[in-house]
C-alpha cells in the first residue's frame, strides 16, 4: 500500500524532518506534500493520519489539512479539497487564524454550510 503511514509520524522520518526544516527555515508559510501515487489511499485514511498528524504538531502552533481525490467537502457544489493526488498542507495556526478572521470581515463565509464550517473549525 502507498500512502502516509504511522511511521510517517516518527521522529526521524522523512515527513517529520521536513516539518523541523520548514518550522526551522522561516522562509515559508505552507508546507504543501503530494503524495506521487492518485490513489495512494483512501479518503478515510488520509483524514485519520491528517487527524493523528495534526494532533502532533499543535505543540509547534501548526495545523494539517488534507486533500483527497474523493473528498466530497464543498461550498455551494464546489468542491474545493478534491484535488487529483493526495496531499497535506501544514500551516501555522496564527497564520491561519489571521486570514480566516480578514475573510470573516467579509462576505466569504456567508455561503458556507453550518456542517463545512464546522469541518474547518470556523465559530458560527
Amino acid at each position: 500500500m502507498y500512502g502516509f503511514t504511522p511511521a510517517d509520524l516518527d521522529m526521524a522520518s522523512p515527513l517529520t524532518i521536513a516539518i523541523a526544516q520548514f518550522v526551522q527555515s522561516k522562509k515559508h508559510q505552507v508546507l504543501f506534500m503530494i503524495h506521487s501515487h492518485p490513489q495512494a489511499m483512501e479518503l478515510d485514511q488520509l483524514l485519520a493520519f491528517v487527524e493523528r498528524l495534526d494532533q502532533q504538531i499543535q505543540a509547534l502552533h501548526l495545523t494539517a489539512l488534507g486533500g483527497h481525490p474523493d473528498d466530497p467537502f464543498n461550498i455551494q457544489g464546489v468542491k474545493t479539497r478534491r484535488e487529483p493526488y493526495a496531499n497535506v498542507t501544514i500551516q501555522s495556526i496564527e497564520k491561519l487564524k489571521q486570514a480566516s478572521d480578514l475573510l470573516a470581515n467579509t462576505r466569504y463565509y456567508e455561503n458556507w454550510t453550518p456542517d463545512s464550517l464546522e469541518r474547518v473549525g470556523h465559530p458560527r
